[in-house]
C-alpha cells in the first residue's frame, strides 16, 4: 500500500486590503418627524496579514465492525461443519485477509475493532472498542481476533451504535469510518425473539452514523442469502460501492477480501486540517488548493477535486489528485487563504 501522509504542506494567507473602520451616517427610514433618523453603522477593521501555516494529511479513523456469530464457522458457501469449518470458514477467510491488509498499512490508517456479540452468546454488545482505534494495531487486531470466541446472534444494529458513538466520542478531525464486515442478516430487534430480523433497524442505525458524521463501508461475506439488506445498508452508510454488481462489497475468499480493502481504501478521500481561520471565515470563496502548483478545483461532486468536510476545518481531496498523494506522485499540495469581505 502507498503512504498517504504529506509531509509537509505550505498554507500562506495572502496579503490583503481593508475596509474603512467605523463610521456613522443618517438613513432614510420610517420614523421621526423629517422621516429620518440617525443611525451608527460599525464596520469592522478586516486587515490581511501574510501567515505561513504547516499542516500534514490526517490519516483515517477507521474501526472495523467484525461479525463473529455463530455462521461465520460455515464455510462460504454456507456448508455447516459439525465443530466448525476450521481453515475453509468464513472466519478464517475474514481473518486472514484483515491481519495482511492492517499489517500493510497501520501506519498510514488508524485501525481499531469492534466485534458482536460481546458481551454473551446472545445479543449483547459493549460500548467499548476491543481494540481502540489507533496507528500501528495490527499486532493489536490480530491478537484480539485469534482470541474471539465465535457462536453469538448478528445484532448489527447495536453494533454500528456502539461503533458510531465511539468514533463520534474521539472527538478529533481524523475522518472517520466503519467497516462492516457480516454474512447475513440482522437479528436481535428491539423487542420479540432474538431471531427475528431486525434488517430496518440495522438500516437506520447505519444511516444514524453517516448523518452524525461516521460512514460505513459494508462487507458482505461468503454465500450471505442478505444481499437486498446488505446493498440497504451500504446506500445507507454513504459509501456505496459503484460500477460493481452489489452496492456492497461481496466476497468469497481471502483473496476477495485483501481486494476489497483494498478498493475501501482508495476510495476514502485525502483529508487536511487547516486549523482555525486566520482572518475570515472559511470558504471556498477565500480558498484555493494546488498540487505540485497545479489548480484543483473545488468540487462539491467529491469526483475530482476539493471540498469541505462540514462541521469541521478540514477539507477532503478527492479524484486523481488524491490518489497522486497517495502515490507519492504528487509532493506538495499549497492551501492559499485570500482575504474575504
Amino acid at each position: 500500500m502507498t503512504n498517504r501522509v504529506v509531509a509537509v504542506l505550505l498554507a500562506t494567507i495572502l496579503g490583503g486590503c481593508a475596509r474603512a473602520p467605523l463610521a456613522s451616517e443618517t438613513d432614510p427610514v420610517d420614523g421621526g418627524q423629517d422621516g429620518k433618523r440617525d443611525r451608527e453603522i460599525t464596520i469592522l477593521e478586516a486587515g490581511c496579514v501574510s501567515v505561513s501555516r504547516t499542516v500534514q494529511q490526517l490519516p483515517a479513523d477507521v474501526l472495523l465492525v467484525l461479525d463473529k456469530s455463530g455462521s461465520m464457522r460455515d464455510d462460504p458457501q454456507g456448508n455447516h461443519c459439525v465443530g466448525g469449518c476450521g481453515p475453509t470458514s468464513k472466519w478464517a477467510l475474514v481473518t486472514g485477509a484483515l491481519d495482511q491488509v492492517v499489517a500493510m498499512t497501520d501506519a498510514t490508517v488508524n485501525w481499531g475493532l469492534k466485534m458482536f456479540a460481546t458481551l454473551d452468546t446472545g445479543c449483547g454488545v459493549s460500548s467499548a472498542a476491543e481494540v481502540p482505534v489507533g496507528p500501528a494495531n495490527a499486532p493489536a487486531i490480530a491478537s484480539a481476533i485469534s482470541g474471539a470466541a465465535l457462536g453469538s446472534r448478528t445484532p448489527t444494529r447495536l453494533a454500528v451504535n456502539a461503533g458510531a458513538a465511539y468514533l463520534k466520542g474521539l472527538g478529533v478531525p481524523n475522518p472517520k469510518y466503519m467497516l462492516l464486515a457480516t454474512d447475513g442478516l440482522p437479528n436481535c430487534p428491539d423487542l420479540g425473539n432474538s431471531m427475528t430480523d431486525d434488517s430496518p433497524g440495522a438500516v437506520q442505525a447505519v444511516d444514524d452514523a453517516r448523518t452524525g458524521g461516521v460512514s460505513t463501508f459494508v462487507v458482505g461475506i461468503g454465500n450471505t442469502m442478505a444481499e437486498e439488506t446488505l446493498g440497504n445498508l451500504a446506500v445507507a452508510g454513504g459509501e456505496a460501492q459503484t460500477g460493481a454488481a452489489t452496492s456492497f462489497y461481496q466476497v468469497g475468499d481471502t483473496a476477495e477480501l485483501v481486494s476489497a480493502l483494498g478498493k475501501i481504501l482508495g476510495v476514502i478521500p485525502c483529508t487536511f486540517d487547516l486549523g482555525p481561520p486566520p482572518n475570515q471565515w472559511y470558504s471556498s470563496d477565500n480558498i484555493s488548493v494546488a498540487a505540485d502548483g497545479v489548480a484543483v478545483p473545488h468540487d462539491p461532486s467529491h469526483a475530482n477535486g476539493w471540498d469541505f468536510v462540514a462541521g469541521t476545518t478540514t477539507i477532503s481531496v478527492f479524484g486523481p489528485t488524491c490518489d497522486g498523494v497517495s502515490s507519492g506522485a504528487i509532493k506538495d499540495v499549497t492551501i492559499s487563504f485570500r482575504c474575504g469581505s
